[in-house]
Parts: structure tokens; C-alpha cells; sequence
């Protein structure tokens, strides 16, 4: 399974959404803090995503630093 940081945002607003109308103030905060802990997964996912990409420029480059260029190997 794929996480995507989008859907996390869309579940933290369904929290919030939910959160806005619950009944008492229990329910409300645990519903926000739901909320809270969605926001902070879709930022982990978009860092991690953006690590990810950083390595693939950095391993696509070899140590040349040009892309496409590997390492040349040991004798």
C-alpha cells in the first residue's frame, strides 16, 4: 500500500469536519487531535518523498556528479 499525502489531508479534514460536530468537548478534541497526528503523516510522507527523489538525482549522477554517469568499477 502507497500512502499518499493528499488522502491524509482529506482524512484530517474529515476529523475536523467531525470535530465541528460532535457533541461534547471529549469527543471534539480527540477528534482534532486525530486530525492533527493526518496532518503531520502527509508531512512525513512529503519529506520522505522528497528524500527519495534527492537519492535518485544523487545515485543517477555516480560520483562523476553527471548525470547518467556510473562509477567506474575496481580492477
Amino acid at each position: 500500500m502507497r500512502a499518499h499525502p493528499q488522502e491524509c489531508c482529506e482524512h484530517a479534514e474529515h476529523c475536523r469536519e467531525l470535530a465541528r460536530t460532535a457533541t461534547n468537548a471529549e469527543a471534539r478534541a480527540s477528534y482534532l487531535e486525530t486530525a492533527h497526528s493526518w496532518e503531520q503523516l502527509a508531512a512525513e510522507i512529503e519529506g520522505a518523498q522528497a528524500f527519495i527523489r534527492t537519492m535518485a538525482e544523487i545515485v543517477g549522477r555516480g560520483e562523476s556528479g553527471q548525470p547518467g554517469q556510473a562509477e567506474p568499477e575496481a580492477a
